[in-house]
């Protein structure tokens, strides 16, 4: 199925299309979990992004009995078109649902860091708040990283809003918001 001359993209849509969905007698859903992190590779990510907004376009329209078998769950938690500038057109980021993370509450913020490993203290889980808030995004990631050893407590702290901290790059896009 890959051999030949056609492109990845009209490839892909072959392998799709002739080996999985002709098969299934139901919809599929494929879930693709922080697609952001592809967003530094502006070619992959613009091809990759076109396909799967093809799919659904030809989910909706007169294709339904193949394409519409196919559904996506999307996560990404950096904003995309800052990020990655996208054709209006070609992006599936706008359609469908969009579901966007409410702040987390201290309750929320102390689950998350039981499920990674960290026993803190009411105080500690203020301390964090009172930086980030409680911002999906921000507190996962400053969670992630103390869990896998990337960095400590205080550390984080004495990092977090330098530019050798791990937000460095949320900060620096915002920055960049503010300056047009």
């Amino acid at each position: 199925h890959w051999q030949g001359r056609l492109d990845c993209n009209m490839k892909c849509n072959k392998y799709f299309r002739e080996q999985l969905l002709i098969k299934l007698d139901q919809p599929i859903v494929i879930g693709l979990d922080e697609v952001d992190s592809i967003f530094p590779y502006p070619e992959v990510a613009k091809e990759f992004f076109k396909l799967l907004r093809a799919w659904h376009v030809d989910g909706k329209s007169g294709n339904t009995q193949i394409w519409g078998k196919l559904k996506f769950v999307i996560t990404h938690s950096q904003e995309v078109y800052a990020s990655l500038p996208l054709e209006l057109n070609q992006s599936p980021f706008n359609v469908g649902v969009d579901i966007q993370l409410p702040e987390f509450d201290q309750t929320q913020v102390q689950t998350l860091a039981q499920r990674h490993g960290r026993m803190w203290q009411e105080e500690q889980v203020q301390q964090l708040m009172g930086l980030v808030g409680g911002h999906p995004y921000l507190v996962r990631k400053a969670l992630f990283e103390m869990a896998r050893g990337g960095i400590t407590w205080e550390k984080f702290f004495k990092q977090a809003t330098t530019d050798a901290g791990m937000y460095y790059a949320h900060l620096h896009r915002h920055l960049s918001y503010l300056r047009t």
